[in-house]
């Protein structure tokens, strides 16, 4: 899943199987503001970077498709 891509797991956080959703939400109230912008800002440099790569895949597959 999702959790698969470091980069991107480093700005998440993991919810257990057995936790419910007002748990989870209520622990992460518990994190001060900083920390929350601080994995934000993680998570969306890494999602931007996984979009580029993904980007250029699609480029290059199609330029050397249209080049035979």
């Amino acid at each position: 899943g999702i959790l698969a891509w470091s980069e991107l797991r480093k700005g998440l956080f993991k919810f257990s199987t057995d936790e419910s959703l007002t748990d989870a939400i209520q622990r992460l109230l518990e994190f001060d503001e900083g920390t929350l912008q601080e994995r934000a800002v993680i998570a969306r440099n890494a999602a931007l970077q996984l979009h580029e790569q993904a980007l250029e895949n699609w480029l290059e597959l199609l330029q050397n498709t249209a080049n035979g």
